[in-house]
């Protein structure tokens, strides 16, 4: 028997810029998006971001990168006057939907199978981080805001992740975001959101917020709501940096030990770790 189709297989999943599981294919793929999505919307007090989009009256939504779907349906029961349409380039697990949310295959490296100005509201989280030349996608996707819509975009910069933790932390991520820029991606995207969207000439207002996210350490300094999201990045980090010594993936190839992740977790669990990491959130106003 031919051991080539899995070989095929193999190289094909290291070559995709984004090696984590299809919510689609793995449980617990679909609780740990579920469980981050949750968190977030605990940050943001029940709210789908920090800005009311309920005030913004939207007609129709886009969601980019849906993953479990968890964001888009809340956007559909919260403005249950909006149709919301989310795309990812997998399809989305098995489970109730509201009546106006639709869901479409695509591939944001590609152009959207939707007009220009389509959209009142067009969102990303965790999305732009993993694609290939975001900046590109950026721009097209910004072309499918409404005149006078939003663009808004959640993500983080993990060199901040890789810069502030200990010895071993530093090692894993920084040989993570190495063999990510291999794959095309930028890890780093989430703090040049302003200057990718100024480029484009479309917005009249950028508002780029910075926020500090640390993972385990409290201090009166920081906002309390900030902990349990930092909790649950961590949490969801420790997880998938395990997943990417799966065989096939391309980075246990390429210099990703078990060894190195073994210390890197246990470093993030340490009481002490410091470790935290720079969250971006970008609302972007579209000219009218």
């Amino acid at each position: 028997m031919s051991d080539t189709p899995l070989e095929t297989n193999a190289s094909a999943d290291a070559a995709r810029p984004y090696p984590l599981p299809n919510a689609s294919d793995d449980s617990k793929e679909m609780d740990r998006l579920d469980a981050m999505h949750n968190a977030f919307t605990e940050y943001f007090g029940g709210r789908l971001c920090e800005y009311p989009l309920e005030s913004e009256r939207p007609g129709k939504i886009l969601e980019l990168g849906c993953g479990s779907g968890a964001w888009a349906i809340q956007a559909a029961t919260q403005i249950p006057d909006a149709q919301v349409v989310a795309v990812d380039v997998a399809p989305l697990p098995a489970r109730p939907l509201p009546p106006n949310l639709v869901f479409q295959l695509a591939d944001l490296t590609k152009p959207l199978p939707f007009e220009h100005g389509t959209f009142d509201i067009v969102h990303a989280r965790w999305v732009m981080c993993h694609v290939t030349d975001a900046p590109d996608v950026l721009s097209r996707v910004s072309q499918l805001v409404k005149p006078g819509g939003l663009l808004l975009i959640e993500d983080g910069d993990m060199r901040s992740f890789a810069q502030s933790g200990g010895p071993a932390t530093s090692a894993c991520v920084s040989k993570i975001l190495e063999l990510w820029v291999q794959r095309g991606a930028d890890f780093e995207v989430a703090r040049k959101f302003k200057t990718i969207l100024d480029s484009t000439g479309l917005f009249s207002e950028i508002d780029l917020k910075p926020v500090d996210c640390p993972f385990n350490f409290k201090s009166d300094a920081y906002d309390p709501r900030i902990f349990p999201l930092g909790r649950e990045i961590k949490e969801t980090a420790r997880k998938a940096t395990n997943i990417l010594l799966t065989p096939g993936k391309g980075f246990a190839e390429n210099g990703l030990t078990a060894d190195v992740v073994k210390a890197h977790v246990e470093e993030l669990e340490d009481i002490h770790c410091e470790t935290r990491i720079d969250l971006y959130f970008c609302v972007a106003r579209r000219t009218q």
